[in-house]
Parts: structure tokens; sequence; C-alpha cells
């Protein structure tokens, strides 16, 4: 996202977009008001020391006026204790705002935005969670989401400081308006100077937002297939690319920083310039009385800081809102994309009879032809139902379907005679067993692995589980049974018995539709042999959706069903097909003659 002006983006709501933002506005207006009354205090101060207390001239005749209605020594000791008092109270009004509140408040927003997000991309249709690159959410979730709430403390930052200067001007005032004019004057000057900064680094931001997507795409992409690129020697060319993207990351930061350094020069030098105009002006051309140039120097003095402070803050600000804006934008978009999974409607629980595709018709937004063309089949309660193909065919669009992933574009799914969106689409999902061909093993214990779809599972039925999944003397092999740890994508496990562990997941639930997609697919003879023998134990306890490729997966169908540019071209079981010398027949013989 590329904005072209950090001034068009700018608005004020951004200020309520940070957790507990009124709680820092009073501590900050607290902070100025105590330390600005510190430093008025000075001009009697001054008096007392020149013995002229008897001059006050109002307002600050009205300090005196106030210690004797109290009845405290208007004196030395009295009123440098007041100042003080009035400066401490403000330096702990500050610690409090900056050191403490605004931590809390930045975390609270980071914890708060990533559950938003988290949660926007989670329920959002699958036809839009497929196409979302993992890295790139990853970067926003880890990165972006920071910033933005940096950028967020940065805003908060400069608008305190602008209001204890404001505490400032107005005490200002009552010491002597042609001086504060003079200064707004120089302080418009610095501003026109320093406006050309503020540009390049709202430019910086938003480099630095693409920079950092784009590495944290690549990063996690390569870093997800390190065992392709070991294997293929390409640990140069990825090293090269990832240490490319993150050169582009430094040398933007180089810059941003440059530009820093340049503002706060600039604001720096322009203070010097303010005091010796100042003094100037106040003895040649005014005739300002001494005490009231030194006080009113006193209040620049610690105005100085503070418009530093405000002006390196908004800088910071204008770098980081990329982030905001990206973050919102990307939170805005998956929010537009999110699934209605019927939260209302009637709550699903067992499959009584049949599942009837009754003329599906499916089609990708972005696809010439529809992935299912008109399709009717029915899958009976009880009964194991074969896909074969080849790729392309329709077998995982029509498996997605089954899981309520995707909708028909003509035609209805029907679930015991009811229309399948009539039910409440999280409790039909959870009365499906899935197992994929990329299995997910989780870096986490065993147990929590098998627990995972289905959390109030006990110890006893996770081991009738993986009992049925022909997985029954893994527990005693792993040096902590239930509780080992899994390790990254599963690294103790072979690949049969990652796939059996997904069955053995799948079944806890006792699934009422238990769907197979190229569950066997990557296996070895012998593996898919043992996971072979697993389904068709479990075969006649549960109504099973198979995917194949290899015809020896869905040899006990009771029917299978042979697609092809989104139809069912032929059906029956395998016996019938291979009798019936169709497409079924064509391709056995090519994979069993190979």
């Amino acid at each position: 996202m590329t904005l072209s002006s950090p001034h068009r983006t700018f608005q004020w709501r951004h200020l309520n977009r940070l957790p507990w933002m009124g709680a820092n506005v009073l501590l900050t207006l607290a902070a100025g008001i105590s330390q600005g009354f510190g430093l008025a205090m000075f001009i009697p101060l001054l008096k007392i020391m020149e013995g002229g207390q008897e001059e006050l001239a109002p307002p600050f005749s009205t300090f005196r006026d106030v210690f004797i209605f109290f009845g405290i020594p208007f004196d030395l000791t009295s009123v440098l204790i007041t100042i003080v008092a009035f400066s401490i109270t403000g330096l702990a009004f500050v610690f409090a705002q900056k050191s403490m509140l605004m931590a809390y408040s930045w975390q609270r927003f980071v914890r708060e935005t990533n559950a938003i997000l988290i949660d926007s991309v989670l329920n959002a249709s699958w036809s839009h969670v497929s196409k979302q690159a993992t890295g790139d959410v990853t970067n926003q979730m880890i990165v972006e989401v920071s910033r933005a709430g940096r950028c967020l403390t940065h805003l908060v930052t400069g608008v305190a400081a602008l209001l204890q200067i404001v505490v400032f001007v107005a005490l200002s005032m009552m010491l002597s308006w042609q001086l504060l004019v003079l200064t707004g004057a120089i302080g418009a000057l610095a501003f026109i100077v320093i406006s050309p900064l503020q540009r390049k680094s709202y430019v910086y931001g938003n480099q630095l937002t693409e920079a950092q997507s784009d590495f944290g795409f690549r990063a996690v992409d390569y870093l997800k297939n390190v065992k392709l690129v070991k294997a293929t020697g390409s640990e140069d060319r990825v090293s090269g690319v990832i240490n490319g993207l993150q050169n582009v990351i430094c040398d933007i930061l180089t810059k941003r920083q440059i530009n820093l350094a340049a503002t706060h020069f600039v604001i720096q030098v322009f203070p010097v310039i303010v005091v010796a105009v100042i003094i100037w002006i106040a003895h040649q051309t005014l005739a300002i009385e001494t005490t009231v140039v030194l006080v009113f120097l006193l209040f620049l003095a610690r105005m100085a800081p503070l418009m530093t402070q405000a002006q390196q803050a908004y800088q910071a600000y204008v770098m980081d809102l990329s982030a905001l804006l990206r973050i919102d934008a990307e939170i805005d978009l998956h929010k537009s994309q999110r699934e209605d999974s019927h939260p209302d409607a009637v709550a699903f629980h067992e499959l009584k009879d049949a599942i009837l595709f009754d003329g599906v018709t499916y089609q990708f937004d972005d696809g010439d032809v529809a992935a299912l063309n008109n399709l009717n089949l029915i899958i009976p309660k009880g009964k194991m139902t074969a896909l074969i193909g080849l790729s392309g065919s329709g077998k995982s669009t029509l498996v997605d379907h089954l899981c309520g992933l995707r909708r028909p574009t003509k035609g209805k799914i029907l679930v015991d005679g009811e229309d399948l969106n009539t039910f409440n689409l999280k409790t039909w999902r959870q009365k499906i067993g899935y197992v994929a061909q990329d299995i997910a093993v989780f870096n986490d214990t065993l147990r929590n692995n098998l627990k995972f779809s289905h959390p109030d599972a006990s110890d006893a039925d996770l081991m009738h589980a993986l009992g049925l999944a022909h997985l029954g003397d893994l527990v005693n092999e792993l040096p902590h049974g239930l509780d080992t740890i899994m390790g990254e994508s599963g690294v103790r496990l072979s690949g049969g018995q990652k796939q059996r562990l997904a069955l053995a997941s799948a079944l806890i639930g006792k699934p009422e539709l238990l769907l197979l997609d190229e569950a066997t697919s990557a296996l070895d003879n012998e593996s898919e042999r043992i996971v072979q023998q697993a389904i068709d134990s479990i075969a006649s306890e549960f109504t099973i959706v198979v995917v194949a490729h290899r015809l020896s997966t869905v040899r006990r169908a009771d029917q299978i069903c042979v697609m092809e540019a989104g139809k069912i071209i032929e059906k029956g079981t395998y016996d019938e097909l291979l009798a019936h010398k169709g497409r079924f027949a064509q391709l056995h013989d090519l994979q069993f003659s190979a």
C-alpha cells in the first residue's frame, strides 16, 4: 500500500485507537500544569532574592496571596520548596505516562489487533484464505502490528508534548506576548525547513513496509522448504536472495536514521538562534525587564525539548503510519470475505441416510471452465465411496464442497434431504474426520496433536483411536509416551506413521463422515499397505469418501466414481468397472502395466 502524502492520511481518529488514551491525556496535562506552575514561581523567587516581593504585579501577585491565605510564609525557603514540589510532581506524572501507561497501551493494542487480525483470517471464506501467503500474514502479525502500535504511541507522544507546550505558552503569554510572537515566528521558519524531511520519512515508511513484507514472505517460504533447498544444493542462491532482501531493509533503515538525525540537528540549532534573538531584541528594542526575560528563557528551555520531542514523534508517526494503514486495510479485506457459517442455524448431529449432490456446478472466480459440472452423486451412510480421476478432474473441489468450504454456484448438497446450508456449518465440520495428503503434525506432544480438533477427548479415547489406526505400539516406542514432542512437521515419525496419526486424530471424534483426500499417494508400498489395512478395518463403521490416484487403495470401495472435467463419467464397484472396459479400465491398465 503506497500513499502519496502523510498530510492526507493523518486523522484525529487515530488518537482514539490507542487504549487508555484519556488517561494518557490527563496525565500529560497534569504534568504540564505542575511543571508550568513550578517555572512560573521563579518570578516571585527572583523578586524575593532582589528584596522586591512587594512589587509583584498581577498575575504573579496571586502566588503571594495564596501563600498568605494558607498562612505560609512568603519567603525564599517556602517558594523554593514549592518550586521543587511542583517540578517533582510534574516529572512523576511524566514518568507514569511515558514509562508505564504508554507501554501498557502499546502492548494492549498489539494484543487486541493481532487477535482481530487472526480472527478475520481464520473466519474468512476458504476461497479467500487459500490465496493468502503464510509468510505475509506472519509478517503482519509479528512486525507490522507492532509497528502500527508504535505508530500510535508516537502520535500520542507528540500530542502529549504539544499539550504541555500549550500550557507553557499560556503561562509565557503572561510574561511577554511580544517575545512569544517572536518565538512563534522563528518556530514557523523551523517548520518550513523540516517539512521536506518529514515527507522523506513517509516515503521511507512505505518502502520499509513493502520491504519487510517481501522479506517475511520469502524467508518463511524458503525455510518451509529447506529440505528441497539442501537436497538441490541451492543454499547459496537462497542465502543470496534472503540477504539481498535484508540489505534492502538495512538500506532503508540507514536512510531513515540519517533523515532523523538531520531533523534532530535542525531542531537543536533553532533554539540556539531563538535564545540569541530574544536576548538581543528584548534588550535592544523592547527594553523588557531582565527578570522577565530570564524566566521566559526558562520556559523556552523547557519547551525546546518538548518541541523536539513533538517534531520527532510526528516524524516517527509518519514513518510507521504505512504499517497502521496496511493492517487496517488487511483486516477490512479479510472481514469483507468473512464466511457465513450460519451460526444461528440448526446444529448438525447425525447422518441418518445419505448425502446427495443434486446438479452441483462450481466455477472458480478466475476460472473459465467449471470445476464441477452439473454433478449428481449419492454418498450412502456406512459405505465407502471412492473418487478417482486425473489431476484437475474435480475430486478435491468435490471434497471441499463436502466440508462446506466451497458453496455450489448452482445446484444443492442435501444431507438426509436437508440443504447443507440450513445447518450450522461449524457443527457439520466438527462431525467430519479429514485426512489429507499433506499431513499437519504440530511441534507439540502426541497427545495434543491427537486432541487438536477434540480437546475434551480422554486418554482412553486417544488409545482407542490409535488402535483403530494400527498405531497402538507407537506410544510404547516413544520416550515420553503421549507427552513426547513430535518435532517440527512430525520429524520423529515416518511418512506412514504420520498418515496413521492423522487417521487416528480424525477418528477420535467418531465422525459421521470420514474424508481421505489422497491419504496414501505419497507413501511407499509397505506404508501404503499398513495404512490401507487400517482403513479397511474401519470401513464398515464409518461413512467414508476416499480420493485416490492409486487404484489399489479403492479395491474394497462400495462404489467408485470416475471423474473427468468436473463430471462423474463412470460409477460402480471395482470389478464392475473393470468388466465395463471404460475409462476406469484404461486407468487400471496404465497404472498396473507401468
